[in-house]
């Protein structure tokens, strides 16, 4: 189906958004070892052994030795964790 040619695209900015953040950048954060193990507040040795042993959300892999974690998975992760009255370490 054809677009109509009286169509309007708003395009926002980090200027012109209401909140002065582009919705991408609010729908994505991406998080570093170091960032997600203090929010967790664990080490960054056990996010990267939780990693290994595949019981934590895949890292993106950014470049070579760059990795971050999306943070709506992590905080998916730990509200299942928490509906299933696991704790962190277990």
């Amino acid at each position: 189906m054809p677009r109509a040619r009286n169509e309007t695209f708003i395009i926002y900015t980090s200027d012109t958004h209401p909140n002065g953040r582009h919705p991408v950048a609010d729908a994505i954060k991406l998080l570093t070892v170091k960032e997600t193990a203090k929010l967790l507040t664990v080490s960054t040795k056990t996010i990267r052994r939780w990693v290994a042993a595949k019981e934590f959300p895949a890292p993106i892999i950014l470049a070579a030795g760059t990795i971050r974690f999306r943070e709506s998975a992590i905080l998916t992760w730990l509200d299942k964790r928490e509906a299933d009255g696991r704790p962190l370490g277990c």
